[in-house]
């Protein structure tokens, strides 16, 4: 349920424009029974919900693409790009590689409709 919570808090940054703060985001912060409780985010959290929102970013820029607004769909792929670049780096010492195998597949998607779109001559 977290990876997914943090799936929809990335997709929703990026929407914002708002530059993601691993750590201390506000949506990290929840009332249960009117406490304040941080939540705990492990690395499995982290890496599937950055990773899954790649995918939801990918099929946000098809329908960019469809619409002609090409300019969000680079803005997309440059999301997406930063966000496999993170993975890359911070593999948990390769425990999270399926996840990390997942983004990069997204980029190149990704990679793949703005290739399209320049031989198309669209961009």
């Amino acid at each position: 349920a977290m990876e997914e919570y943090l799936e929809a808090l990335f997709f929703l940054r990026f929407f914002q424009g708002r530059t993601l703060d691993l750590h201390n985001d506000d949506f990290y912060t929840v009332t249960l029974d009117g406490e304040q409780v941080r939540l705990s985010l492990g690395d499995e959290e982290i890496f599937g919900g950055l990773s899954d929102m790649t995918g939801e970013i990918g099929r946000q820029m098809q329908m960019w693409i469809q619409e002609g607004n090409y300019a969000e769909a680079i803005r997309g792929n440059r999301a997406i790009a930063e966000a496999v670049e993170f993975l890359n780096l911070s593999t948990a010492g390769g425990q999270l590689r399926r996840k990390v195998d997942q983004a990069n597949g997204n980029l190149s998607r990704s990679d793949g409709r703005l290739t399209d779109l320049k031989i198309r001559g669209l961009i």
